[in-house]
């Protein structure tokens, strides 16, 4: 099992050369240096998944200011491989050969709206080989979150051995990884780190988790799973039921009464989500904006009072019909990005950092409310309470529309470079860890422009429910939905998706994941027939009937792109007891039969297997299936079926 480690230079002297005392527990290790900075390591070890987690607190006890700490590596590990030989240049290299496995993040905004061949990349995979002696590769995210641009989750491999690094960090990160002759050395921090401590001044930097494996990548995709399920999910850091939403859109514009008359129609269907999903819209003084792609609603970025045009009682009645309606309420709010001249701003113009914007000869009206200011952080902490009490909230849905970067830079203290960034990250983590301890059962959905800040911090308080803004368009291309699942769900067992399609079984099957929404009655312009009722009804009941296989093992048997001439075909499986498979002929393919190899299956047991689509039950022995394979057959372009199996 990998050790923890990591490096830095004290005032341009490498941490190794220092002269220091160490004491050592089971959960941390301590390092003091004669002048007071004191370097804490906290850590733990996952054994039954040959993983460690680290992370360095770091403070000072001497008078004044510290000496100045830089080239920060929170982890300086190596990863022990076989020597590998290239003996040619003009070699082709094999599946033997030492590779850096890495994660696409989300893609400029923008393109979803033109481009859904870029849009599909978001979260895919690409493998960099390392093979030549002191080669080193580089990786890094943009603007300040996490998975903007790069996911903060590598993989080292070599044939069957390999490890699996994921950084924890809602900030600038930064990976380097350097072939030697007996494996990887794998270092990871900040990605602007180098500043002095003031006397009595305690901050953290980038946490990591790293496992080995041994047994081949697909094995280790489902053994990381388990381990982020286990350990790194909301649900591990307090006592409760629930690691997933499924909730129902309703645009934060449509006035109050509107509201009530949807939620009561869904009820008069029989149709339950769990949550009354609130978005964006519903605060400030905006005019008419019947949808997110009109209207003045988002220059109101800050006001955050209810909108007296659309909701005379703040909502109180709405959130009454929820209850009614067997809901709790899910509310949306952007506390981080405000907007110059709202009310937060004058109230507390102390509590924002601004950036210039030279084009409009100023600043920029967009501000940064700096969580690293505690008052600040209290004054967005009581804000979020107050709706939280008043509306009974479920889940809080945390936007963050922003690349703070600049903020932070344009701000720092000299010799101080990254204290900004580490204090408002360690305000947020402070902000949300208030929240879950004042309310238990509530959940958080951490959207960033969709899944913009994922990392294995914001995955223990947190929920991803929207992984990508791709699902905010209203004509989304569902083969770009089933590339992001596709790919995301190789490290992660809790996402969410959601679909605007409705009475469109393929489209809204290539959303499903652990966590789910339905957004085809939302907005003024979305209407629904007795018929979307009833199909919205039996699809919450399918998606429902299959929820809890989304967190169990994924096998991918088909494509990864977007190629609409091909299949894409899943398989959750649930310890090989039971499952489900789900497939689909995009609207290109000319193939109307698919034959996969089911994983988890033992040769000397049956399985029995229902189609959720006509209602089919056939029987095959697990012998028949390892040597013929399972066949699915789909006699239409862009069609689907859902299969459960179970042992029998």
């Amino acid at each position: 099992m990998i050790q923890p480690k990591f490096s830095f230079t004290y005032d341009g002297v490498p941490f190794s050369e220092l002269s220091k005392k160490i004491t050592e527990t089971d959960d941390k290790i301590t390092y003091s240096l004669e002048d007071g900075l004191i370097a804490e390591l906290r850590k733990k070890y996952y054994k039954e998944y040959d993983a460690t987690e680290w992370v360095i607190y770091w403070s000072y006890s001497g008078e004044g200011k510290s000496k100045m700490l830089s080239q920060i590596n929170d982890c300086d590990i190596l990863v022990n491989l076989p020597e590998y030989i290239h003996k040619f240049k003009g070699d082709r290299l094999t599946d033997g050969a030492p590779k850096i496995i890495k994660m696409k993040g989300c893609v400029p905004g923008l393109k979803y709206r033109c481009d859904d061949w870029e849009s599909s990349t978001e979260f895919s995979f690409h493998e960099d080989y390392i093979w030549n002696e002191n080669q080193s590769l580089e990786y890094t995210n943009t603007g300040g979150v996490p998975s903007n641009g790069m996911m903060p989750f590598f993989e080292i491999n070599q044939g069957n051995k390999g490890a699996i690094v994921a950084i924890g960090w809602s900030g600038g990160w930064k990976a380097q990884f350097t072939k030697y002759k007996n494996g990887i050395t794998v270092k990871t921090g900040m990605k602007r780190a180098e500043f002095y401590l003031n006397e009595g001044e305690c901050i953290r930097t980038t946490s990591v988790l790293v496992m080995e494996y041994d047994n081949g990548s697909e094995n280790a995709s489902n053994k990381f799973r388990h381990l982020i399920k286990d350990h790194f999910s909301c649900t591990t850091r307090r006592n409760r039921k629930k690691n997933y939403l499924i909730a129902n859109e309703l645009w934060g514009g449509l006035t109050s009464e509107e509201m009530i008359k949807r939620i009561g129609e869904y009820k008069k269907y029989g149709i339950v989500f769990d949550q009354e999903w609130i978005d964006a819209g519903w605060y400030g003084s905006s005019k008419k904006c019947d949808d997110a792609f009109e209207g003045d609603w988002a220059s109101f970025t800050g006001d955050w009072y209810m909108n007296p045009r659309v909701h005379k009682n703040c909502m109180t009645d709405v959130k009454e019909a929820c209850e009614d309606a067997g809901m709790r309420m899910m509310f949306w709010i952007e506390p981080e990005r405000v907007i110059e001249g709202t009310e937060s701003v004058k109230a507390h113009p102390e509590y924002v950092i601004r950036v210039k914007d030279e084009k409009a000869g100023g600043y920029s009206p967009h501000c940064l409310m700096d969580l690293g200011n505690d008052d600040a952080r209290k004054y967005v902490f009581d804000t979020v309470c107050s709706f939280a009490d008043k509306l009974n909230m479920e889940c809080l849905r945390q936007d963050f529309n922003f690349e703070p970067e600049i903020y932070w830079d344009a701000n720092e203290e000299e010799g101080r470079r990254g204290i900004r960034e580490i204090k408002h990250i360690m305000g947020l983590y402070k902000f949300w860890d208030d929240l879950l301890a004042k309310y238990p059962d509530l959940m958080i959905d951490n959207c960033a422009s969709g899944g913009r800040r994922i990392d294995i911090e914001t995955l223990k308080r947190a929920i991803p429910f929207f992984r990508s803004d791709y699902q905010c368009e209203f004509n989304p291309e569902p083969d770009v939905t089933q590339t992001h699942g596709t790919n995301i769900s190789r490290y992660l067992p809790y996402t969410g998706c959601t679909t605007k399609a409705k009475s469109d079984i393929y489209a809204a099957r290539s959303t499903y994941a652990s966590s789910w929404g339905g957004a085809f009655y939302n907005t003024v312009f979305q209407t629904m027939d007795d018929a979307d009722f009833k199909w919205a009804k039996a699809t919450l009941e399918e998606y429902k009937s299959v929820r809890k296989y989304f967190s169990c093992d994924f096998y991918n048997h088909g494509a990864t792109t977007m190629d609409q001439s091909s299949w894409t075909v899943w398989q959750y499986d649930d310890c090989g007891d039971e499952g489900i498979i789900m497939a689909f002929r995009r609207c290109k393919s000319p193939m109307k039969t698919t034959v996969i190899n089911l994983r988890g299956i033992e040769i000397g047991a049956d399985y029995e297997f229902h189609c959720c689509d006509n209602d089919e039950t056939r029987r095959i022995s697990g012998k028949e299936l390892s040597e013929q394979g399972f066949e699915i057959k789909l006699d239409k372009k862009y069609s689907s079926t859902l299969i459960k199996y179970r042992r029998v």
